[in-house]
């Protein structure tokens, strides 16, 4: 399985990445930008893409909505340290996303995204 995360933030991509290293055998590639991020989806299919909301240049849901279009198989999951009605609004209708989680994510949110996922693809 392959996840892309993007978020702003280093440490937090950080402290995701040796989660996800700690708990499962998953591939993952962090951006700290929606432009990079979407280089890396010209040259990988992900599975599930997890993205901050707020960024420099980018929302997360404008990213998470060109996503859409470019790998509308992938997962799409929303962070954000604050959210208003209008926001979440956006990303069901605009980039349809998966779920959204607050900051600080939950250690088991993402864990239960990642089983969710492999028991789906499992035939």
């Amino acid at each position: 399985m392959k996840i892309q995360l993007v978020d702003d933030e280093p440490f937090l991509l950080k402290a995701m990445q040796r989660e996800l290293r700690r708990y499962g055998d998953w591939e993952t590639h962090s951006f700290t930008s929606a432009e990079d991020a979407l280089e890396g989806l010209e040259r990988h299919e992900y599975d599930i893409i997890i993205s901050d909301y707020s960024m420099p240049k980018s929302s997360g849901v404008d990213y998470l909505q060109q996503v859409r279009q470019k790998q509308p198989n992938a997962k799409r999951v929303l962070l954000t340290a604050w959210a208003d009605q209008q926001v979440l609004a956006d990303a069901i209708n605009r980039a349809q996303v998966h779920c959204y989680w607050p900051k600080p994510w939950q250690v088991s949110q993402l864990l239960e995204l990642m089983k969710s996922h492999e028991q789906a693809v499992q035939p």
